[in-house]
Order: C-alpha cells, then structure tokens, then sequence
C-alpha cells in the first residue's frame, strides 16, 4: 500500500514526466510493477526494464504489466555493485512489508533463498541497451552497493535518476560518485531526482538531449 501511495497519490515521480520522450527506462527495486506502470503510462513510446528480486513480487509485477507487455522486461534480480549470488536478509521478507525486503552477500544472517545479483554494465549488455534515459532505483540500502564500485564506468550513459536514499551512508556514496557530473536536483517526498545528468569534461559540460 505504501509504494501504491508514493506513485499514484503523493505522485513522488512526477518530476520525471517532464523529460522529453525517454526511449528506456530501468526500474530497480520494481516491487509489483506500480512505478512502471506509471512510466509506460506517461511515455507511451517508452521501453521499461523492471528487476525486483522478491519471486513474488515479480510474478505480481509480471501479471499488473502485463497490458504493457510488448514494452516491458520484467526480470527476477537484484540490482547490485557486480555479478555475485546474493541471499535475502533475514527478517526483511515480512508479510505486508513485502516493499522493505533487503539483500546481501551470502553469510551469516540470511535466509537460505537465493537470488542472482546484477549490475548495470551486465544489465547494459545483456539487453542490448546502449543509453538509459531514466534510472529508478529505490533497492534498500543496497544503492550503496551499486555506486560505490566503478560506477563512473557506467554514469556517463544514463541521463536521468529518480532515487530512494536510504541512509547516510547510501546518500554519502552516491553524492561521491556523482562529483564529476553536473545535474538539476528535485526532491519529491523520499525521492531525489537527478535529471539532465552530464559528466563534466576538461572544464567545460558534455551537452545530452534527455
């Protein structure tokens, strides 16, 4: 109920219909598909790839998209820093809380199930993606992850981020990741925008349509 609250009604992703005709849009953290839907639904020439590591969730994610399926990729994985097996953390699969769920490494502390961890350099090329217009990302603390190992390797090919931050840390990293590139900021709700994202090069900016 909350995530449906965050997207239809305090519209937290509102910000982003501004862009001009985004071709693709990666979700990460899709939970059952409402922030796609919102996606496809604004931008009806846009392709969405959703992951979300929660089996049933992606099946529920699957299903709710499906009116949109010719335009969708639903993938079950959990968006992360590199290729690696990852375990579910204990305690963060309650039921009615199915949008808190967290993952880590394999270790102590987890639940035995399993899911594969991915990131955006293998997401790139796996799916043929050569630009992401807008990069969802709201994954529980794993952001942290994901832009603190080489993500200047990847940066320069997305052009816009709507992302969940949720602690110090995450907000910490990703702000250091980003220090080469100028971007226009909005927070809406829990979600921090970053549109118009573009490295800064030698002294001058790198000018992207978005």
């Amino acid at each position: 109920m909350q995530v449906f609250q965050q997207v239809f009604v305090w519209q937290q992703y509102k910000p982003t219909t501004q862009l001009r005709e985004p071709k693709v849009i990666v979700d990460c953290g899709a939970n059952v598909g409402y922030a796609s839907s919102y996606f496809l639904e604004h931008f009806p020439t846009a392709r969405v790839i959703a992951l979300e590591p929660d089996p049933q969730n992606a099946e529920v994610c699957r299903r709710n998209l499906q009116p949109y399926a010719d335009r969708v990729l639903v993938l079950q994985t959990a968006l992360w820093g590199s290729v690696a097996p990852l375990a579910f953390v204990e305690g963060t699969r309650k039921k009615g809380d199915e949008w808190g769920i967290q993952v880590s490494t394999v270790g102590a502390g987890q639940s035995t199930d399993r899911v594969e961890g991915i990131d955006i350099p293998t997401l790139l090329a796996t799916t043929g993606i050569d630009q992401i217009d807008l990069l969802k990302i709201d994954i529980e603390k794993s952001e942290a992850q994901v832009f603190s190992n080489n993500a200047d390797s990847w940066l320069h090919r997305v052009h816009n981020i709507a992302i969940e931050l949720h602690d110090s840390t995450c907000r910490e990293v990703f702000y250091s990741a980003l220090d080469e590139y100028e971007f226009t900021e909005e927070q809406c709700g829990e979600v921090t925008l970053c549109l118009d994202v573009r490295p800064l090069v030698k002294g001058f900016v790198e000018v992207r349509p978005h």
